[in-house]
């Protein structure tokens, strides 16, 4: 299953770019206290880091109650201490006696450390810096900060200073910082780094900067030609700028070009661009780009050749793996079994294998983001058809290969994504946005094949969350972001789908997480089971993007969870809503059928019937893709008791076993009884309320079955 949020993210793409790494980006800013140097990750033991200053201003600068910081803004501060005359260093070390016993010749050491492991009475006094990325923080005395370098240990950073022993050096001062291409490493033997002097890699003349690195097609067959381009540029000029192409025989060097012609858009920008031929099915090819300036520098992109590339493999179908259900505040549940302290609960993550073979996760990764694509690589596990893998987001990877480097926010909410591998495009196969998560309450798809999470009262790690019940009884129903005629066309319809009065009073809309009480709801508003309440832009004092980057977001009078919807690009008068009326089964629905205030109504495009249904092993069947689908339905029939009823579909129906799945393979491994014989139907659907039929394209078979299918509680929605 892929869902609509899934594809709008994937597909609504104009292109797919270098994988992303995982350090939330620095804001903007402006000093001239310049962080010249870190070592975040030294060799050997103890862990020996410092980051170091150089003064750019053109004067000295007090440095009084100026202070270095990572990027928890709860952590405690190294304060800085004198004046730094221009051109001059300052070094900041984690413990001050390690440093000055590897390093004794630095005297221009800030007398106060940033993580003082020495004082027995609190061993986690200050900071440490993330070996696996973190940011660095300088701020001034008045809180204002000055310098930030986010910075990690692969692409598009250097991968050398990650444990190996170098140094990250900036080329110049004078360069920009915030760029990962504005940094090299440490050249000098041990005991390596040049804290408090001149840096290694110092040059005046940077050699090509190559900032991107993007292909057209995320998922490119055997009919397309991609276009690669590259954003490069240098000081003194360029001499050429080659696409590294490995389809099977080793890179070979194929020009790029910056003349409007390439797919680099207009000649000049240093957009260089070229073009990967179409190759034949499950092609792996890979491919970096090299630059050489006029003075014969040179520059490749990503970093830390051969291991870092970018890659996809033609024609390669996305496993149907999902995000299944997701725990960001475990205060009374699952124990992690690998926390040295025992009875530690964590925060966790449900990966299900809802295709109909095995997957390997080898080599892929997970986030808590949408585009931070190599921030946790997954361990070599695989999970069978239909079984769950439950994966502890802990920030805690010291504990074995099933706990991630990060944790999810439960506060305010956040993402969680999964994505391909390298080879296989390194694009998302799953992922979504999330609110706000009370303590113990699930966030999971129910049932497990619909479009959309809701919040579960009862967490099922490693099983089925049809076995839980919704959390909520109001929910948000249907919305509509904007209109051809524009004026008033921001709407948003709450329904009760409960079976109790709910009184709303205190009750909080929003568009943006971290703004979680943009409208509160004014006493005396009660919403009655099965009814349903519409609020406007004018009351609501805020209006929704249509490009779909924002958020809906309900919570309590208490600040708790109550329902969420992240939502993708939206089009002028079509809503987007929930058919049937308060389940997870979102559609968009076209101007003149969105129906606000009213229930939902699906009257779409007809679609043609599937052909060529059939088996292709034991458990799974295929068929011909339809035009126009976006997804398909499967129900399964109990054969002998449709033979029995003399064909009513009503009584022998099984159940939906495949509801809005994506792809034209489906499974079931359910074992007939002594006797029984399971037949399975396949009807096509999109997210606009268009329906084909579960019969073939006869038209005397189309209406009875799908007359008595419809009408059967087992039936899809």
């Amino acid at each position: 299953m892929i869902s609509k949020r899934t594809l709008a993210v994937l597909f609504s793409l104009a292109a797919i770019a270098s994988p992303a790494w995982g350090v939330d980006p620095c804001p903007a800013s402006a000093g001239c206290i310049v962080i010249n140097e870190i070592m975040y990750d030294p060799p050997g033991n103890p862990d020996i880091e410092y980051v170091e200053l150089y003064n750019n201003c053109g004067v000295a600068v007090d440095l009084t109650n100026w202070y270095l910081l990572d990027d928890v803004d709860t952590h405690d501060k190294a304060y800085l201490v004198g004046t730094l005359p221009a051109g001059e260093y300052l070094v900041v070390a984690n413990v001050l006696a390690w440093f000055q016993t590897k390093y004794p010749g630095v005297t221009n050491l800030n007398p106060n450390p940033f993580d003082d492991d020495t004082i027995p009475s609190d061993p986690l006094v200050g900071f440490v810096l993330g070996d696996g990325g973190d940011q660095a923080r300088l701020f001034n005395s008045s809180g204002i900060l000055q310098d930030c370098v986010a910075y990690n240990d692969t692409f598009p950073w250097r991968c050398e200073p990650d444990g190996d022993g170098p140094s990250l050096e900036l080329y110049n001062p004078s360069f920009d910082n915030t760029l990962p291409g504005a940094w090299s490493y440490s050249t000098n033997g041990p005991p390596e780094g040049t804290p408090g002097a001149q840096n290694t890699v110092f040059t005046s003349d940077q050699p090509p900067v190559i900032s991107t690195l993007v292909r057209d097609i995320p998922l490119p067959t055997s009919s397309d030609t991609v276009t690669v381009t590259s954003f490069v540029t240098d000081q003194i000029g360029l001499s050429t700028v080659e696409l590294m192409l490995d389809t099977g025989s080793g890179f070979t060097p194929q020009l790029m070009f910056d003349d409007g012609l390439h797919g680099d858009g207009p000649a000049g920008n240093s957009t260089y661009g070229t073009f990967i031929d179409p190759l034949t099915a499950q092609t792996v090819v890979r491919y970096y780009v090299r630059a050489t300036d006029n003075a014969a520098q040179e520059s490749a992109f990503p970093y830390c050749l051969p291991q870092d590339y970018n890659a996809y493999t033609v024609d390669h179908k996305l496993p149907e793996l999902v995000i299944n259900e997701i725990v960001a505040s475990n205060q009374t549940g699952l124990i992690d079994p690998d926390d040295p302290i025992p009875g530690t609960r964590e925060d966790w993550i449900e990966l299900k294998n809802a295709g109909p073979v095995a997957v390997n996760l080898n080599g892929m990764f997970m986030a808590n983001s949408l585009v931070q694509s190599l921030e946790w690589a997954l361990p070599d596990v695989t999970i069978e058809p239909g079984d769950y893998l439950v994966i502890w987001a802990d920030d805690d990877a010291d504990q074995g290969e099933l706990h991630t480097n990060f944790k999810l926010n439960s506060s305010e909410g956040s993402e969680v994504a999964l994505f391909e591998t390298i080879d296989h495009g390194n694009v998302m196969i799953h992922g979504y946005r999330f609110g706000k998560q009370d303590t113990d309450v699930a966030y999971g798809y129910f049932p497990e094949d619909s479009d959309a999470p809701e919040y579960l009262t009862t967490p099922t790690p490693g099983a089925s969350n049809e076995t839980s019940t919704l959390y909520s009884s109001v929910v948000i129903n249907e919305f509509l972001t904007t209109s051809a005629l524009g004026g008033i066309d921001d709407w948003v319809e709450l329904y009760n789908r409960g079976t109790l009065l709910v009184d709303l009073n205190g009750y909080h809309l929003t568009d943006e997480r971290d703004q979680p009480t943009k409208f509160t709801m004014p006493p005396g508003v009660f919403i009655s089971p099965g009814a349903r309440i519409s609020l406007d832009e004018t009351i609501l004092g805020f209006s929704w993007s249509s490009s779909g980057v924002e958020i809906i977001q309900l919570t309590d009078n208490t600040g708790g969870a109550v329902d969420f919807y992240d939502y993708g690009p939206q089009s002028n008068d079509v809503s987007e809503g929930r058919f049937p009326d308060g389940t997870a089964n979102w559609h968009f629905f076209e101007d003149g059928t969105h129906s606000r205030g009213f229930p939902n109504q699906c009257d779409g495009t007809v679609l043609d019937a599937v052909e060529n249904l059939g088996f292709v092993s034991k458990i799974a069947f295929t068929w011909d893709p339809v035009s126009g689908a976006q997804d398909y339905d499967t129900v399964a029939v109990d054969v002998g008791a449709l033979q029995g009823s003399a064909g009513d579909y009503s009584s022998a129906l099984i159940e939906c076993t495949r509801n809005n799945a994506g792809g034209t393979l489906a499974w079931d491994d359910t074992t007939p009884g002594p006797g029984n014989v399971i037949g399975y139907l396949v009807r096509a659907t999109s997210f606009s309320c268009d329906f084909g039929t579960y019969d073939t394209a006869s038209p005397s078979q189309q209406g009875p079955r799908d007359t008595g299918i419809a009408g059967a509680p087992e039936a899809c929605p």
